[in-house]
């Protein structure tokens, strides 16, 4: 069964003219991540260079969206629909290495990133617990920003030379703000096909309006012939390797990662109505891919890649989320790079109406971002965690002076407000780690609950408060520990169940018992809750449907039948003479 919404889920074959239309909607929205490798080769001061890292770069996002795809094969792909696209996270640690060692500098730099991404993949487990997930949504956070800087920047910076203007606007600006306003419009109020391919529309009518008004401007960057590819300039450059560039593209890698990661997750939840926990399989399948599609990138000519979070959203409000559009879609990649005329006519594309394309793509990515941070309980310490590294991360863009005076050996720690907030975000919450505790106990009174004692009955005030701190104590501990919503959620609703039947289970155990005990722990994989009380032992309520239950008014049955659905796993055991219930949930 489909997901609401979803017309053509992964692992269906849509119509072909389907497949070819959601490719070209996905390759207008990565044609818009070109940009950064563009950026790139300005810095390297190589403009003569621009047509073949174009053309090579087309052919990177082919594979890097075809490798996604692939379900896991020998290890590799994600098995969804999750085009690439260049990444702001290895764009601060790109423009350096092109300034200190031109573009042989920034390939060698991007293969040993995707080598990195590798490793990272294989210890993605153990990683867990000091790469949560709000780390990977904070990520996700700052690439949208960075996007949406950087979209302001293309949009309204000074243009390089005396452009037409129409009432103090150049042509271009005027070109670029079209385009986000045609995008933005079709995306909230068109319908069908002008809805779904709204960012192509707008990038081609910004184009076109500069082409129309100013020509000029689209050849000052390089001249639109049609070159064959076997006439491009290739190989680009020489793969070097600097020491000082580690850090940097090191903490690049990290952030693909984990933008991978939650880029994945986003994707799983898309495509399931039964969603409960990520497929970590999927994950690290999907890392592999990503570390693969970078090595290629670096070898053949361009800057690193990494999954592309506005296509996944794209693909959600189209409805068609099959992987063979992915395959489709690095196929129509691959085909432009090997078209003449197609990587100059990209790279000719003016910065104004990439600007906009840029702005519209990172209000999907930052709303992304906090989707994967609020599945997360937050406690004081994780709110700490993720707004202070805000605060630095900005402060090195608003004031970057402030780290003007830091040592030369920490620099590469500084190179960009990506680099600054991840490192905060990873030492504080490390650092803050210490002192929380991976269990807790919390005793449990065996009063009858207020449903099931007579109105004014003594008692029934102690079991609504018996019922309240419990409430109190699994939304305290969920928080500290940083554990997910909905499995805080659905251990919570077994216990209050649990705790329907202790007058039960209890009953007839002598007032100088102790009461009923509950031990929660959690490792960042797993929750677990076990209650221990003297009496009688929990019985399974085998076969028994909640619905029927509750139509028969059998109240304990309903209750054993709900824990039963809310726990992933239940085991009954008994220890000197004490009921031990154990409940486990996937975390």
């Amino acid at each position: 069964m489909k997901p609401e919404g979803i017309f053509f889920g992964v692992d269906d074959q849509p119509p072909l003219g389907t497949r070819i239309g959601c490719a070209l909607q996905h390759v207008s929205l990565q044609a818009v991540g070109l940009v950064f490798p563009i950026l790139v080769v300005a810095a390297s001061d190589r403009p003569d260079l621009l047509a073949t890292v174009v053309a090579v770069s087309l052919a990177a996002l082919g594979i890097g969206s075809i490798l996604q795809s692939l379900r896991g094969r020998m290890g590799i792909g994600s098995g969804y629909l999750i085009p690439c696209t260049f990444t702001a996270a290895y764009l601060p640690a790109s423009l350096a290495a092109a300034e200190l060692g031109g573009l042989g500098l920034v390939l060698g730099m991007t293969i040993f990133a995707g080598c990195v991404t590798l490793l990272l993949s294989r210890a993605v487990h153990r990683l867990r617990a000091f790469l949560p997930s709000e780390i990977a949504g904070f990520v996700v956070v700052m690439i949208g920003i960075i996007l949406g800087e950087l979209g302001v920047a293309q949009l309204f910076g000074a243009l390089p030379y005396d452009a037409p203007a129409v009432r103090g606007l150049a042509i271009e600006h005027l070109a670029g703000v079209a385009t986000l306003c045609i995008t933005i419009g079709l995306n909230i109020w068109a319908r069908g096909p002008f809805r779904m391919f709204c960012a192509l529309i707008g990038i081609v009518t910004g184009y076109a309006l500069v082409a129309i008004l100013a020509p000029e401007a689209l050849g000052r960057s390089t001249a639109i012939t049609a070159t064959p590819f076997w006439q491009l300039s290739w190989p680009v450059a020489a793969p070097r390797f600097d020491l000082l560039m580690v850090v940097p593209f090191t903490i690049g890698a990290i952030a693909c990662m984990l933008r991978a990661t939650g880029d994945i997750i986003t994707a799983q939840k898309i495509n399931a109505t039964d969603w409960v926990r990520p497929n970590t399989t999927s994950i690290r399948s999907g890392i592999v891919a990503d570390g693969i599609g970078t090595i290629i990138a670096g070898l053949i000519g361009t800057v690193g890649l990494n999954t592309y979070s506005a296509s996944i959203g794209v693909s959600r409000a189209t409805g068609v989320t099959a992987r063979s559009v992915g395959t489709a879609t690095g196929i129509t990649l691959i085909i432009l790079a090997l078209v003449p005329g197609v990587p100059q006519l990209i790279a000719a594309m003016p910065a104004p109406v990439m600007g906009g394309a840029l702005i519209f793509a990172s209000a999907f990515i930052i709303l992304s971002g906090i989707q994967i941070i609020t599945q997360r309980m937050l406690d004081s310490r994780r709110i700490i965690t993720l707004g202070i590294g805000l605060v630095m991360a900005l402060a090195h863009d608003i004031h970057p002076h402030i780290f003007d005076d830091v040592p030369a050996v920490v620099q590469p720690l500084l190179s960009s407000s990506l680099v600054v907030g991840v490192l905060t975000v990873l030492a504080l919450n490390a650092l803050f780690r210490i002192g929380v505790r991976r269990s807790a106990v919390l005793d449990i009174t065996t009063t009858p609950p207020a449903s099931t004692t007579a109105a004014g009955a003594p008692g029934s005030g102690t079991a609504i408060d018996m019922a309240d701190r419990l409430q109190t104590f699994m939304e305290q501990q969920g928080g500290s520990w940083g554990a997910r919503r909905d499995v805080v959620h659905r251990a919570t609703s077994a216990l209050m169940e649990t705790l329907e039947l202790m007058p039960e289970l209890t009953h007839g155990a002598g007032p100088d018992k102790a009461p009923a005990r509950l031990r929660l722990s959690f490792d960042e994989f797993n929750l677990d809750a076990v209650l221990s009380w003297q009496g009688r032992p929990f019985t399974a309520a085998s076969g028994i449907d909640p619905l029927s239950a509750a139509e028969a008014g059998d109240h304990a049955a309903l209750a054993r039948a709900l824990i039963q659905r809310y726990a992933d796993k239940l085991t009954i055991t008994e220890d000197n003479g004490w009921q031990v219930l154990s409940l486990h949930f996937a975390h």
